[in-house]
């Protein structure tokens, strides 16, 4: 009970370390793929591609596909399946 009782912070500590630069790797590749789309394009990709003014974002009234950034950012993030 002792032996586990020092063990367990450590191995805590060991996954939360791992945790941690596993989400800096995932920011630093979206910050990438962010660049390469810019360098395709010339342009960040839009926040969204839906229309506010008419009802886009209330329940999608009209039928209209909305897209965010991170769909537009999947070609550079090798997810080109899921991208088309």
């Amino acid at each position: 009970a002792v032996l586990v009782g020092l063990l367990l912070p450590a191995v805590q500590q060991a996954r939360e370390s791992a945790r941690r630069t596993q989400c800096r790797n995932h920011l630093k590749q979206i910050g990438l793929a962010l660049h390469n789309y810019q360098s395709t394009h010339q342009v960040f990709p839009p926040s969204s591609t839906n229309d506010v003014e008419q009802g886009g974002w209330i329940g999608n009234p009209l039928g209209r596909h909305l897209h965010s950034w991170c769909e537009f950012v999947l070609p550079q993030l090798d997810q080109g399946a899921l991208y088309n």
